[in-house]
Formats: C-alpha cells, sequence, structure tokens
C-alpha cells in the first residue's frame, strides 16, 4: 500500500490562527488532574531539539487504538494507561469543542505537552527527519490549559502568549520555538485532526503498513 495522497490537508499561510473559544469549565478538571498527577520527566527523544524542557508525555490515539493501549508492549505507554484513559476521560468535551470548530475533521493524535518554568523549546521544524510523515498533512490544533503571560510560542512571524479558554491552529511544518518564563507551568493539549472523509484511508494505512514497517509499535490491534 502506498502512501495516502498529500492532499488531505494543506497548511495555512497564518502560523497561528484563533479558531474560536473554549469553556474554562471544561478545561478545569484536567487541569486540576494534571497538577496533582504530572511527574516532570527529561525528554529523551531529539535532545538537539530542546533546551532543558520538562513534560510529561501521554499519547492516546482513537478510534480502536486507545482500548488497546493496556497491551502494548511499548516504552511510550509503559505504566501509563490508567492516566491515559482518565486524561482522555477528563478531555471529551474538549475534544468535542475542538471538532466543533473544525467541521468535516475528525481528531487522530493528541498528547498534553507541558514544559516547566524556566524551559525552552529549540527552533525547529516537526517531521524534519521525515519519519512521521503524515504531520506534513493533519491540521495542528493547540488548546492551552494551565499558561502564564510569559509562556511564548513562536511560529514563523508570529509570537504570542496563547491563552486558556481559545483555541488555536498551528503551522507546524515551518520554523516555530516556545519559551516558559514564568513562574508556573505551560501545558497544552495538541491535537492533529485528519478530513473525516479521508480518516478511513488514514487509519487503514497506519494499522497496515506505517506502524508494522517502523517497529515503533507491536501490531496490538490484532491481539
Amino acid at each position: 500500500m502506498d502512501i495516502p495522497s498529500t492532499h488531505w490537508y494543506t497548511k495555512p499561510d497564518t502560523p497561528i490562527i484563533l479558531l474560536g473559544d473554549i469553556n474554562k469549565s471544561m478545561l478545569e478538571p484536567l487541569a486540576a488532574y494534571m497538577l496533582g498527577n504530572i511527574k516532570e520527566e527529561r525528554i529523551r527523544r531529539s535532545p538537539d531539539w530542546w533546551d532543558g524542557i520538562h513534560w510529561h508525555y501521554f499519547p492516546f490515539f482513537f478510534r480502536k487504538y486507545r482500548d488497546f493501549m493496556h497491551i502494548i508492549d511499548n516504552p511510550v505507554f509503559e505504566n501509563k494507561y490508567d492516566q491515559i484513559t482518565k486524561i482522555n476521560n477528563l478531555s471529551q468535551d474538549i475534544f468535542a469543542r475542538v471538532e466543533e470548530l473544525n467541521p468535516g475533521f475528525d481528531i487522530y493524535f493528541t498528547e498534553v505537552n507541558y514544559m516547566s518554568p524556566g524551559t525552552s523549546i529549540k527552533p525547529h521544524i516537526d517531521n524534519m527527519r521525515g519519519d512521521v510523515w503524515w504531520l506534513n498533512m493533519t491540521r495542528r490544533v493547540h488548546v492551552p490549559i494551565i499558561t502564564n503571560s510569559e509562556a511564548i510560542m513562536t511560529c514563523g512571524d508570529m509570537s504570542m502568549s496563547m491563552e486558556v479558554g481559545s483555541v488555536y491552529e498551528f503551522h507546524n511544518r515551518i520554523l516555530h520555538s516556545g519559551v516558559n518564563n514564568g513562574s508556573g507551568p505551560r501545558m497544552h493539549i495538541v491535537l492533529d485532526l485528519v478530513p473525516t472523509e479521508y480518516f478511513d484511508e488514514f487509519e487503514n494505512y497506519m494499522v497496515n503498513v506505517h506502524w508494522k514497517n517502523t517497529k515503533q509499535v507491536e501490531p496490538w490491534w490484532t491481539k
């Protein structure tokens, strides 16, 4: 099976776009849980891109993927299934609002991205090495959960402190960076969305080709 067509989504010309608002009451339970359970970890992948960043990485996939996480033999998911499930359950209203603001798109991948005070993300372009091809054709969305006015994201020629209560599209295929000069943490939910009409094609490729070829995750979907 060839890599699916790249016409699913073309990134916008504007680096950061305000898509709309989100009720802060939807964010508060997740913020409280994360602050009570976060365990900061020095990031281990792509160290050349990061400068002192710490985060707790909670990846979780949609449709059939999340339900099989407890049997994945992979260090990314190790000992995190219960936490991922809790975060997923606390995020359902957030997900629904994000999809409402992105009609015709379904969420495929989500992570919680955490920056400690005094840390930064070096300027980089996602998928510079070309090993996560689908980042080129998905809509990237940021939902700030906890932040401060000195937590700044820069993308292309735009810099801003993303506000809690807002939802943003973010162009991750141009040079971008981040810094948290505030006294508190900065935490975003980061989501990748695929056009609904191409979602099954996308998922079939991921299941039947990409994961098996890269060996990033064992073929747990067959178990």
